[in-house]
């Protein structure tokens, strides 16, 4: 999805007395955004707690996103049992998806805020935006996927068999990643990396007493969205948000909703459906704590992105709003990265496969240091 045409730039440290021979420096920094709103209301103070406060919180994340997901592959992959289920292909496409945004975005990230402008070059400046593009876009068909396999194997159990087989769903993950590459193409071709020189002694630097200074000129780059006019931006915008928000939410919701009307309000039907099982009560069980856990997971996701969407809507049909919504942007971006690490922990607190695993591997864990602690007494 696009993002706003405004151009915010960290300026960095300008040594004054390099100007004007004076002993003291100008030490602070400020967040310059360029574009099509008036840069005098866009000028704020940078605050070093906020950058602390995102990359102290950033490199947990980024941590659980990428450890957690390659446990989600590896236990997956290297399980028979795991690999025969079908519906847990679609976990491993989402543990990709996250994985790209961990390796690629947060880092990305959070460079940024060390440097405080772009310095990746014009590659990495297409890649983060078309990556992060990606990765949501097949995280969202693919929890679609999800809740249409959960919908027939609830209500039409025999249809799910033939439909959702392992070949099936892996064909379906490839046309997840498709069509999610297909529709942030834009985003690849308008992301570029433009210099820009700012003449300090043109911009109204508040709260210093500085109007008699001839500050030197500051070219810095930066990452934007070159699009051709705000009218095809925000007609992209307005489509991306309606196939990979409105349709896709609004489906998941009915179908989970016909799940829950089956699981939680029609007992003693699911059982007569399923009196060839022995425990039926388990089996009722179960399917309702893994309905229970997609429903958690389409939740979060669309709570942890939605919100970073918005604040670009928002920035880009109503500009007046960008000083109240730049301080915000940051946080909002946080907010979605930090859905990568969120899937990891929820199928370890709900997922029987997963907490099967993880109790072996402890017990193994414990063995193995029991017998080598048994081993050094004995010699």
């Amino acid at each position: 999805m696009a993002t706003a045409t405004v151009y915010e730039i960290e300026v960095a440290t300008v040594n004054v007395s390099d100007v004007t021979n004076k002993t003291e420096a100008w030490n602070k920094s400020y967040r310059v955004n360029f574009g099509d709103y008036d840069t005098d209301s866009l000028m704020t103070t940078t605050d070093n707690t906020e950058t602390i406060v995102l990359i102290s919180v950033y490199v947990p994340i980024f941590l659980l996103a990428t450890l957690g997901n390659l446990f989600v592959l590896l236990v997956i992959l290297l399980d028979a049992r795991m690999r025969k289920s079908a519906q847990n292909f679609f976990l491993v496409n989402l543990a990709i998806a996250d994985l790209l945004v961990a390796l690629f975005c947060i880092p990305i990230t959070v460079a940024r805020y060390v440097y405080q402008v772009w310095v990746f070059g014009d590659a990495m400046c297409k890649a983060v935006g078309y990556l992060q593009g990606i990765s949501i876009v097949a995280s969202v068909l693919t929890i679609l996927c999800m809740a249409f396999d959960r919908y027939f194997a609830i209500r039409h159990p025999m249809k799910n068999r033939q439909i959702f087989t392992v070949r099936r769903v892996k064909q379906l993950v490839t046309i997840t990643w498709f069509l999610a590459a297909l529709l942030v193409i834009p985003v690849l071709v308008v992301r570029k990396v433009e210099r820009h020189d700012l003449n300090m002694a043109n911009i109204n630097v508040h709260n210093l007493a500085l109007n008699a200074v001839a500050l030197p000129e500051v070219s810095v780059q930066y990452c934007i969205e070159a699009w051709p006019s705000s009218s095809s931006r925000n007609i992209y915008d307005l489509v991306f948000l309606g196939l990979v928000y409105v349709i896709p939410g609004t489906l998941t919701v009915c179908l989970y909703t016909c799940i829950g009307t089956t699981l939680w309000a029609k007992d003693q039907t699911l059982g007569r459906q399923n009196s060839y099982v022995a425990n039926e009560n388990r089996i009722v069980t179960t399917r309702r704590r893994l309905a229970l856990m997609m429903i958690i997971l389409s939740v979060l996701f669309a709570a942890c992105w939605l919100p970073y969407y918005i604040i670009n809507l928002l920035l880009n049909f109503d500009p007046s709003m960008s000083a109240r919504l730049i301080p915000v942007y940051p946080f909002a971006l946080l907010l979605g990265h930090s859905n990568s690490a969120q899937n990891p922990v929820l199928y370890c607190l709900m997922h029987r496969g997963f907490q099967q695993i993880v109790v072996r591997m402890l017990k193994c864990q414990c063995r193995q240091a029991f017998r080598a602690k048994v081993s050094n007494e004995t010699t």
